[in-house]
């Protein structure tokens, strides 16, 4: 039997895994990655909230989750106060982009601001510090921060010097 191919980090999933932490249920890596670590949080969350036990974090998990299982990304448009999923999976995807948020706990506080700012100036949109629908398509559209491409130059021209 070929082995499965292991899903690409995902923004829900980081947004999850920060969710099960706030509830202390997972205490591993916010990487976005649906390992063991979070299927067994899954699990021992739902076991904990009397529903199917599954794994699946579907529409009764994430209800089930509060506050923490909302809004999803791309809903509202986010700023500074905001908390919820969105703004975890808006955090990792800044993260995995290089431009670093702080941690990603799904609080939209000073951090996350200056990172939307940045992403926003990198990709030549107006840099209010709001993540609304453009924000996140620049998000979407891929490509590294500038200082993140610098770096992994530098890091590269480096390694090939000595």
């Amino acid at each position: 039997m070929a082995p499965t191919a292991q899903a690409a980090p995902s923004g829900n999933v980081a947004a999850l895994q920060v969710a099960l932490r706030a509830v202390n249920t997972y205490s591993g890596a916010i990487d976005g990655s649906r390992g063991p670590m979070t299927k067994r949080a899954v699990r021992r969350f739902q076991r904990r909230k009397r529903l199917t036990v599954d794994g699946v974090p579907g529409p009764r998990t994430r209800r089930a989750l509060g506050r923490r299982g909302r809004p999803r990304l791309g809903s509202r448009a986010m700023r500074h106060g905001n908390r919820g999923w969105d703004v975890a999976a808006l955090q990792f995807g800044l993260r995995r982009r290089g431009f670093g948020s702080g941690s990603i706990d799904g609080g939209f506080g000073p951090a996350t601001e200056a990172a939307v700012i940045r992403l926003q100036r990198a990709r030549g949109l107006g840099a209010d510090g709001i993540a609304g629908p453009a924000t996140l398509r620049g998000l979407r559209r891929g490509g590294e921060a500038p200082e993140a491409g610098a770096a992994a130059f530098r890091a590269r021209l480096h390694s090939c010097a000595r």
